[in-house]
């Protein structure tokens, strides 16, 4: 059928069953329902049912009232404008390249949607149903392709990924993303980037680099068990770094594993375990990194900014001191505590149970200080000319604090040989 009007919006508010092509010369409004085929004849060998809209501004607008099911292999040959509810429960096409799709409504995609050029949300998409999430269940596939291969998720957009889903675009997330099933973001050439909440209660596999200004969640406190499945972040692709920017934030609320490079300008709260697995990169940290648990590095880190064991802040349900305390845990290589950089060492925030950090393949490059002791001077050009700025971090201890080394140049691991260093206890500041 070929409806032939070019300067026409033409408009539905009833049903229409397209088992064959619809041909529109200039715009169409649905406030109806549009159903691409039947779930009958779903099949791989079916014929793709085509809509098409050719005319001044191709548009398919589909009203807050509308709903299009896309039940066969569909193909949409216009710029989409969603405000109400697509379903897609068979393939469908977006073949408008040079348009920017929007969805202000709701997406459920349980099939692969091809988009030709960009695609910004408001609304909610789904991909998948949490009744489908098992690893068997098929990925669901959100690809961009066209000019740039964005993926927009604005400030009131919500994207959940309720069953395994790729993405073949660059993501640029300002709203909520729920990764509850594995995604992967599969454009290697791209930074992604999040200036909105990231809720990860499963792997977030990435292509690229990453750069975070938002918040990044991996699970949630109530999750916060030994026996709680690790929330893997993968950054694998060109340079495969995490860049957490002087905006961020990242709270490991569950036992976090991190297959990527960190560079934290911003603020990272180790709640639970964190492992950074990446054993040839050099970690880096220019912004706070608050320990209320352990982080376990491959590689090198360097600080050039805050590290606190423990918190200031009054103890909480969600944020607990430890008996035991915290570490650092360097598998191969050293912690370079930098001239700017600083080590605090602080009493539980209840100030009731002491605290133990351990701080393993420390840096010679670093030095404790315990306030109140005074440090003697020397005169100037003497050997150790104090006037001079110092060439290394420093580290305040206001609780126990132990300082070694994690193995010897076999491997051998030397807590069990020797006794580390331990710095004595401060006495409490007043107040």
């Amino acid at each position: 059928m070929v409806l032939t009007q070019a300067g026409s919006t033409h408009t539905n508010t009833g049903t229409i069953n397209l088992n064959n092509d619809l041909e529109i010369g200039g715009a169409f409004s649905n406030n109806g329902v549009m159903n691409f085929g039947s779930a009958t004849f779903n099949g791989p060998a079916a014929p793709a049912q085509t809509f098409r809209v050719i005319g001044q501004s191709g548009l398919l607008a589909n009203g807050p009232g509308g709903t299009i099911n896309a039940l066969q292999h569909a193909v949409v040959e216009a710029q989409l404008l969603n405000q109400g509810t697509l379903n897609v429960n068979a393939t469908m096409v977006l073949t408008q390249s040079g348009s920017t799709h929007t969805n202000t409504g709701t997406i459920n995609l349980n099939n692969d949607l091809n988009i030709g050029g960009e695609f910004s949300n408001a609304g909610v998409i789904n991909f998948g149903t949490a009744t489908l999430n098992a690893p068997s269940a098929p990925a669901q596939t959100f690809r961009v392709i066209g000019q740039s291969g964005l993926l927009a998720n604005g400030p009131g957009g919500t994207i959940n990924a309720l069953q395994h889903a790729v993405v073949e675009a660059q993501l640029a997330n300002q709203g909520t993303l729920n990764v509850n099933a594995t995604m992967v973001l599969t454009q290697a050439g791209s930074t992604h980037t999040n200036t909105g909440t990231i809720n990860l209660h499963n792997d977030l596999e990435i292509g690229g680099e990453f750069s975070n200004a938002g918040v990044m969640n991996f699970g949630s406190a109530t999750l916060n068990a030994p026996s709680a499945p690790a929330q893997g972040f993968r950054v694998i692709g060109h340079s495969g770094l995490l860049a957490n920017g002087p905006g961020g934030t990242i709270n490991a609320l569950q036992h976090a594993v991190v297959e990527a490079q960190l560079l934290n300008q911003g603020t990272l709260n180790v709640n639970a375990t964190m492992v950074l697995t990446q054993p040839g990169s050099t970690h880096t940290n220019t912004g706070t990194i608050n320990l209320n648990n352990d982080l376990n590095i491959g590689g090198e880190f360097s600080n050039a900014g805050v590290i606190n064991f423990n918190s200031a802040l009054t103890p909480t349900s969600a944020l607990q001191p430890l008996p035991r305390g915290q570490a650092i845990w360097i598998q191969a290589g050293a912690l370079n505590n930098a001239p700017s950089g600083t080590l605090n060492v602080l009493a539980p925030g209840g100030g009731a149970m002491p605290s133990l950090a351990h701080i393993a393949n420390v840096s010679r490059r670093g030095r404790a200080h315990q306030p109140g002791h005074p440090q003697r001077r020397r005169e100037p050009g003497s050997q150790r000319d104090r006037s001079h700025p110092p060439q290394h971090g420093v580290i305040n201890v206001l609780a126990d604090a132990s300082f070694g080394r994690a193995s010897d140049k076999r491997g051998h691991h030397l807590h069990h040989r020797r006794p580390a260093q331990r710095c004595r206890r401060s006495p409490r500041p007043p107040g």
